[in-house]
């Protein structure tokens, strides 16, 4: 007999259990369908587990964040025999609704939501055994049918709604480069309140979001020279981004007339995140050849691009059809092409894709500039 102190609750027409118990007593008595059969109407009660993100993301999470936390998991109460799955419920004395549910080993608690959150404890568990004495709250209900838990299960994750990834830039508090985006919002004379940090698109007042800043900023990331120095990173980051946005063409002027965005957006490529991403691909292909030279490089290079959205370069790289293209491949396009204008290396793969869309549009790919950083260096 096991007993759990619970409190008991009513929500709609379910009667429902709250309790707490330990993670090692957890996997002992919670089971989860590990079957990753296709869902099926007739007897399947939630989704596949995903074991990739259970290993990837959610292991790691646990075992490495001495704050981990976990909602509750909903846990279904059934009983193999007979269609009685009421759940036993003795409450104390004078405390309607405050008590114990006993489990006598005729019933089986299984996981409604929540089964990847188990099967993370679980493999979680494995390497590091002091997760044992950590606690969880269960959610227990009664098991009616599989069409009432379907239902049941679809009525608690159809309204979930995730965060943007710019607020969960703004909020996660551990991840280097979350905080270096925040900081490159603050510090930056270039950024600083011209990036949206709570929505996923810029408005006329941003230049970006903190999510495509982000993104920037991990592909800068490699060439960052402090190691675990969190903010010696956010003061190299902020001059690469200086640098660069010092000289893009209309940016400075905007800037010391405090205009809004709205103009640079309607005119510039950089201004979008597929040419924000692709400036900053330049950034690193200029730090890495350049290391000694790359602020004069980039002085030099990054107005010769041809960054207007009227520039017919664009066409069938990042604009197809007077259209902004979105999405990985335009992205890398559009940064091999502007690496290839500006003479830095650019994959062998992604070269031959520019030159087989110049073909196609009738035009060959243009011959690369050539900078005086450049000629230094290869003097």
């Amino acid at each position: 007999m096991i007993r759990l102190p619970a409190i008991r609750g009513h929500m709609g027409e379910r009667e429902y259990f709250t309790t707490s118990v330990g993670m090692g007593e957890l996997l002992r008595i919670v089971r989860y369908q590990e079957d990753n059969a296709p869902v099926n109407e007739a007897f399947s009660r939630q989704r596949k587990l995903n074991l990739k993100r259970v290993k990837n993301e959610m292991v790691p999470y646990l075992q490495q964040n001495s704050d981990h936390f976990y909602n509750s998991l909903v846990v279904e109460h059934l009983r193999e025999a007979g269609n009685d799955h009421a759940v036993r419920f003795q409450p104390l004395e004078g405390q309607g609704d405050i008590g114990w549910v006993e489990l006598d080993g005729t019933e089986t608690l299984e996981t409604l939501d929540g089964q990847h959150r188990l099967k993370s404890i679980e493999m979680a568990i494995k390497d590091c055994p002091s997760l044992r004495a950590e606690s969880i709250s269960l959610v227990i209900v009664p098991h009616k049918d599989v069409a009432s838990s379907q239902q049941m299960f679809s009525d608690l994750n159809r309204y979930a709604k995730h965060t943007s990834k710019s607020q969960t830039v703004v909020f996660d508090h551990r991840g280097p480069v979350e905080f270096w985006t925040k900081q490159l919002a603050k510090r930056s004379d270039y950024l600083r309140g011209r990036v949206n940090m709570s929505g996923t698109s810029s408005s006329k007042a941003h230049i970006t979001t903190a999510s495509t800043l982000f993104d920037a900023i991990n592909i800068l990331k490699p060439l960052l020279p402090a190691g675990d120095d969190r903010e010696a990173n956010a003061l190299a980051l902020q001059d690469y981004f200086d640098v660069a946005f010092k000289v893009l063409p209309g940016f400075e002027k905007d800037v010391q007339k405090n205009k809004g965005m709205a103009s640079l957006k309607g005119d510039y490529l950089y201004a979008h995140p597929i040419g924000f991403l692709a400036l900053a691909e330049v950034i690193k292909g200029a730090v890495n050849n350049y290391p000694m030279d790359w602020r004069d490089f980039l002085t030099d290079a990054i107005p010769a691009v041809g960054w207007e959205l009227t520039n017919p370069q664009w066409e069938g790289i990042a604009i197809v059809a007077g259209r902004i293209m979105a999405g990985g491949g335009p992205r890398y396009r559009t940064a091999t092409f502007i690496k290839w204008l500006l003479g830095l290396p650019v994959d062998i793969k992604q070269l031959e894709d520019m030159k087989s869309i110049h073909e196609k549009m009738g035009k060959a790919l243009p011959e690369p500039i050539r900078f005086k950083a450049g000629l230094r260096l290869a003097k």
